[in-house]
């Protein structure tokens, strides 16, 4: 996980919906692990207790939006995610969209007009490469590509332990030392 400032401009692209709901909570770094095990690995019963357990334990915000366009053409809407989901220019959010709109027109569709997504609210583009031996973070800004000095980098294991913890250098880039299988 890096972390820097962001702008904001991310699309919202909606076809003959008029309201859209978000349901968002901001995800403290020390959280992810626990989001990422919630979010995609729910394998037995156990797995999904605990996370819907998770889901439950954080601070949801709900919004709505209205959005104004033609029938039958796609807009794009380009809403404030920040105002939304409660955060201040960075960080990680889980963010649920759903339509009543799109829930009348699809009642028998698994999960009609809800989208659950993990957005990551960032200007940094990181690389991270690992294996037996040691690793390699490289984080540069994505507005212009240049390297990022004096991010912070830490590495979790799947069960949420921090392994590791650094900055870049110049290059925008930090050793790793070999990681445990």
């Amino acid at each position: 996980m890096c972390s820097s400032d962001l702008g904001r401009d991310e699309p919202l692209w909606t076809r003959n919906v008029h309201q859209v709901q978000f349901d968002c909570a901001s995800i403290r770094s020390e959280q992810v692990p626990d989001l990422i095990m919630s979010y995609l690995l729910q394998f037995d019963p156990e797995d999904v207790a605990k996370g819907k357990r998770f889901f439950e334990s954080l601070n949801w915000h709900r919004n709505t939006l209205a959005i104004q366009g033609p029938a039958d053409v796609w807009v794009d809407t380009r809403p404030d995610w920040n105002k939304l989901c409660g955060m201040r220019g960075h960080g990680m959010a889980l963010v649920e969209v759903s339509s009543k709109e799109v829930d009348e027109a699809f009642p028998d569709a698994e999960r009609r007009g809800h989208r659950r997504m993990i957005a990551n609210f960032t200007d940094l583009g990181v690389v991270f490469k690992s294996g037996t031996g040691p690793g390699l973070v490289w984080v540069v800004g994505l507005q212009g590509g240049q390297p990022v000095a004096d991010a912070g980098v830490r590495v979790f294991t799947l069960d949420g332990k921090q392994v590791f913890r650094g900055k870049t250098d110049a290059q925008g880039l930090v050793q790793l030392p070999p990681l445990a299988k």
